[in-house]
């Protein structure tokens, strides 16, 4: 098993993992002309890959995602709220994804648990949170995502889990 960065840090993030002829990329944070570039000085194409990794949603990781895409049937592999999160972002994602448990969890989610219908954003005004459902610090400083129920360390003002940005009731 072989393990080679094509790009990390801030700027995007992307990996091939090979294990033979399987070829998996975790993350598609850079552009999909760098991400062919680098399969190409690996002599691997786009056809070779057998699914992408997301290990979460931040635009370090997913970046490239929309135009891969567009131009790429290949299963994109992720947890169910990242998969949600995608799906919200990014349309036409829906077919590809196949959400899991678990990093290491071999069963999909049950038919019964198949990811909901996102409804479209009402635009924000003027990008303030006026309007928006507010979230409560708890004593310690840690809150309650309003979306997923995920609670959150203090600190933080986007949930750790879905990505969703915190609107606080309270400076």
């Amino acid at each position: 098993m072989t393990l080679h960065t094509l790009s990390s840090g801030s700027q995007g993030n992307c990996l091939l993992l090979s294990d033979g002829d399987t070829h998996i990329l975790v993350d598609a944070g850079i552009s999909t002309r760098r991400i062919k570039a680098g399969l190409a000085q690996l002599e691997l194409s786009m056809d070779e890959l057998d699914g992408i990794l997301i290990t979460h949603e931040h635009t370090d990781h997913i970046s490239g995602l929309a135009t891969l895409i567009k131009h790429h049937s290949i299963p994109l592999y992720t947890s169910p709220g990242t998969a949600r999160q995608l799906a919200y972002r990014l349309a036409g994602v829906e077919p590809l994804l196949r959400p899991r448990r678990g990093l290491f969890s071999r069963r999909p989610l049950e038919e019964t648990e198949q990811l909901p219908t996102i409804p479209e954003p009402e635009p924000e005004p003027d990008c303030s949170d006026e309007g928006q459902p507010k979230t409560k610090r708890r004593p310690d400083g840690s809150w309650k995502c309003m979306f997923c129920d995920h609670m959150n360390p203090s600190g933080k003002d986007y949930c750790q889990k879905c990505g969703a940005e915190a609107f606080f009731d309270q400076p």
